[in-house]
């Protein structure tokens, strides 16, 4: 580094001088474009952790005032047997599954309904983070749930319940989620904190391909998952007109992206199926 003498002033002096800018400039730098994870790990509490902007009121859920949503996903037509997954390359994943054929997820239908489609509202506002902690665990070399939703901001406990290794390793749009890879060699719990998602965080296994699952992070608790019959449930929804929206993983859907437009009114089920075919 190069400096100019300044009459009166020494060479340690001038270096001295010289020092102490650099190190205004880098703390400055440091500290000008702080990030939401950055910002949350600094300060836990921070609001702005937990929506992916500045401060904000959080709203509160009113059960006394709310109403529900609820309905079945159903299947035109005859869905595709399931592709069955092997296994027998890893022998504690084959011990771990304790003898069963397991199948894939991607698409399943049961009787005609569809398990795993992901519901929520298209709520912009924020809700007051649940203090419990979301769950995701690695049993039996399969995450289960395969798709789940959570808030934004709440803890979520990723577990590994399998004795074998295994290697996280999520993908998300939003920067602050960004793509992380770590390995969990024996069972064990990592806690991680998200923000909102436009779409799904896809989580993966590299260790074992077939293993995969699917998480909405949402601003608000208004989102479900179908169950095993196909059958769903959003609960304590304030009194209003909403979007629905429906997506699923498969890619060979035609209606695995759908909107309906709902009206919730207080102490009242509200009614909303949905049907999904091959392309």
């Amino acid at each position: 580094m190069k400096t100019k003498q300044i009459p009166g002033l020494s060479n340690r002096a001038m270096w001295t001088l010289a020092a102490g800018i650099t190190a205004l400039a880098i703390v400055a730098a440091c500290s000008s474009d702080e990030s939401p994870n950055r910002k949350r790990m600094r300060d836990p509490g921070s609001k702005a952790g937990a929506t992916g902007g500045g401060a904000v009121t959080l709203k509160k859920v009113d059960p006394a005032t709310a109403g529900t949503i609820s309905g079945v996903i159903k299947f035109e037509g005859t869905a595709p047997p399931r592709e069955p997954i092997d296994m027998s390359g890893n022998a504690e994943c084959m011990k771990t599954a304790a003898g069963e054929q397991n199948y894939k997820e991607d698409l399943v239908v049961n009787d005609g309904k569809v398990e795993y489609a992901f519901l929520f509202l298209d709520v912009k506002d924020s809700y007051e983070v649940p203090t419990e902690a979301a769950l995701i665990d690695q049993k039996g070399c399969r995450y289960q749930p395969h798709v789940m939703g959570i808030q934004a901001g709440q803890t979520l406990n990723i577990k590994s319940s399998d004795p074998t290794s295994h290697n996280v390793h999520w993908i998300g749009r939003q920067e602050a989620n960004d793509e992380s890879n770590f390995a969990m060699v024996k069972p064990s719990v990592v806690s991680k904190v998200f923000v909102p998602e436009e779409g799904m965080l896809k989580f993966k296994c590299d260790v074992h391909p077939w293993m995969g699952a699917w998480m909405g992070v949402k601003t608000h608790p208004f989102f479900a998952t179908s169950a095993a019959d196909g059958t769903y449930t959003i609960k304590n929804v304030p009194p209003g007109e909403y979007e629905l929206k429906l997506h699923h993983e498969s890619m060979k859907l035609a209606g695995a992206d759908q909107t309906v437009k709902v009206k919730v009114e207080t102490g009242k089920a509200t009614t909303a199926d949905f049907t999904l075919k091959l392309k």
